[in-house]
């Protein structure tokens, strides 16, 4: 038995096996796509973290007026408007 050097070491490839018959098969008759390449995550840009302050509207809390008094949709929301701009204009004057 050989003992594997470092010259032979890095000569070492990765040769991928060949796809059972039964599953190229199957993904045929389902229409199976390959997902893209890892490396193809690279070339889209990333998202930054100030996309995470945009508020969805599924993400919108749901608004339930119980009682004469409670805020209505469009109240909520521009109760929710005016704090953030309060909030502005305080991080504006520090």
């Amino acid at each position: 038995m050989r003992r594997m050097s470092y010259r032979n070491s890095r000569n070492v490839t990765y040769v991928k096996p060949e796809e059972p018959k039964f599953l190229r098969e199957i993904k045929e008759r389902i229409g199976y796509q390959a997902p893209p390449d890892v490396n193809i995550k690279r070339t889209y840009p990333i998202e930054s973290s100030d996309d995470a302050d945009i508020e969805r509207t599924d993400e919108a809390p749901t608004v339930v007026s119980l009682k004469p008094g409670d805020l209505t949709a469009e109240e909520a929301k521009k109760a929710r408007l005016r704090k953030e701009e309060e909030e502005d204009s305080n991080s504006m004057a520090n």
